[in-house]
């Protein structure tokens, strides 16, 4: 009986489009105005609920109707439900049907300027949240276009930020654009975009390592949203707030912080908030070494970001999701891992996530002691990072590999290496702490090593600098490099 059911319901969809083919279309038009009249007269508690089924009869009514003043009438009608759609699956995290609601609306030339800058600016940001990043400067163009008040300018500047600076990782540029956008909302006593503002200048210190910055400005964006009520800034100031609370290892604050915005997320149905929480508690449990704890919440955030279809939040949480098993001793399955997020990183033209997770897979092959197999690949991250630009990364690749030539005493091949690396680093301000101490001390023995006095000397020295701030080091590599920088500066001063 089941499969008998079945098979009519099967006809029956077959048969009433059929149906649907053969009317005229005129008829069809006056078919899909009466449902629109009708199903805007129905009781609903929610107003929208019906919004996409509205602005598709709204549509398919004005296609055909041969009265131009109904047929305006419909095609306002549509833009008026297509907004509100648009707005109701935005706040549902229905990421696909924001899109397609946004670019039905952009295209609609009833619609006043304001909404279609709005709709231009949601479908970039949904192209974003989607990966689909080869839209999204499309969009933003005609935003640009659409943008007649000086507050209409500054969200484009917001989204322009974060859809293109920060996956693009550029810094300069995106604070310059905030500046921008946070004068324009102080002179237009806008509090609202005054807070986004901030938050996402929160966002660009914690990028450039200035904490104590990002940390001031994502408290002050909070109090902003509070006082406008927006829940979905507050949840978002209060995660942002506890990875700060993480970094400076005030942990039981930032527990707290990400449980807080989690809540208030579930509460109000911010979908796309909730695995973002979850995958900061997970990275929180980790650290701290609660591996059992990590790994289902891991595992839940990956599900909650396919489940919304963001494919950039996927990416990120599989990163950390591997780093989880390399702590694990699942080495293996951590290379699986990286190199599966490089892949998605890839298809949305993340290219900066991209080169990190060849990075992320060499350096994990490196500390198997892979060496064969983690050179190929780390000189595979130092290619994507060359078309990047990025000398600072290039530089870490070939410390790694300085490191595997030390390591098998490959001499030959350590001064190159070491001063390639040494090159890079120096770009990015990047040879301090222990890691440049040891970078140097490898660099003064093969320079030594190859009669290259001078190079020799200076890099001795300039360990010996680093060492006075650090604790715990060998005191015979001391002592070595001492006698390097006597016998280089004796050698270069024949």
């Amino acid at each position: 009986m089941a499969s008998a059911e079945k098979a009519y319901l099967f006809r029956h969809a077959m048969m009433r489009a059929a149906a649907y083919d053969l009317l005229p279309l005129t008829a069809r038009s006056e078919l899909h105005a009466h449902a629109l009249a009708v199903m805007e007269q129905l009781p609903a508690d929610d107003p929208d609920h019906f919004a996409f089924e509205l602005a598709d009869h709204a549509h398919f009514a004005a296609l055909a109707m041969p009265d131009a003043a109904r047929r305006h009438d419909l095609r306002v009608r549509e833009a008026g439900w297509l907004k509100r759609a648009m707005a109701r699956a935005r706040n549902n995290s229905s990421f696909v049907v924001a899109l397609e609601m946004a670019a039905r609306l952009v295209a609609l030339d009833v619609a006043d300027a304001e909404t279609r800058h709005a709709a231009a600016l949601q479908a970039a940001e949904m192209s974003g949240m989607l990966g689909r990043y080869e839209d999204v400067p499309g969009y933003l163009e005609l935003a640009d276009s659409l943008a007649e008040t000086q507050r209409l300018r500054a969200n484009g500047l917001l989204s322009r930020v974060g859809v293109t600076c920060l996956p693009q990782r550029r810094f300069d540029e995106a604070l310059q654009l905030l500046q921008q956008a946070l004068g324009c909302y102080r002179d237009n006593n806008d509090p609202g975009g005054e807070a986004r503002a901030l938050g996402y200048l929160g966002n660009v210190y914690s990028h450039l390592g200035e904490r104590e910055q990002a940390f001031e400005h994502y408290s002050r964006a909070e109090a902003l949203f509070r006082e406008a009520g927006s829940w979905r800034g507050i949840s978002t100031s209060r995660g942002n707030i506890g990875l700060i609370h993480k970094y400076f290892g005030r942990h039981a604050e930032a527990e707290q912080a990400y449980r807080e915005a989690m809540a208030i997320d579930l509460d109000r149905g911010h979908r796309e908030g909730v695995p973002r929480h979850v995958g900061n508690l997970a990275v929180l449990y980790r650290d701290l070494g609660r591996l059992d704890d990590a790994i289902p919440m891991f595992q839940q955030a990956d599900d909650l970001f396919r489940e919304l279809g963001d494919r950039p939040g996927t990416t990120r949480n599989l990163i950390n999701f591997a780093e989880c098993y390399k702590r694990l001793g699942q080495s293996h399955r951590a290379v699986t891992m990286f190199a599966s997020a490089e892949k998605l990183a890839e298809e949305c033209g993340l290219q900066h996530t991209r080169a990190d997770c060849i990075y992320y897979r060499a350096l994990t092959l490196h500390e198997m002691t892979d060496d064969v197999r983690s050179e190929a690949v780390f000189l595979e991250a130092v290619a994507a990072y060359e078309v990047l630009q990025d000398h600072t990364a290039i530089g870490e690749c070939f410390f790694k590999l300085a490191e595997a030539a030390n390591r098998r005493g490959d001499h030959t091949r350590l001064y190159d290496l070491t001063t390639r690396a040494l090159s890079g680093m120096h770009a990015g301000n990047r040879v301090v702490g222990q890691e440049g101490f040891e970078l140097l001390a490898m660099h003064a023995e093969a320079a030594l090593a190859n009669d290259q006095m001078q190079q020799a000397a200076e890099s001795a020295g300039a360990a010996l600098e680093l060492a006075t701030g650090l604790t715990g080091l060998d005191p015979i590599q001391i002592a070595t490099l001492k006698a390097i920088a006597r016998k280089a500066q004796a050698s270069a001063a024949r």
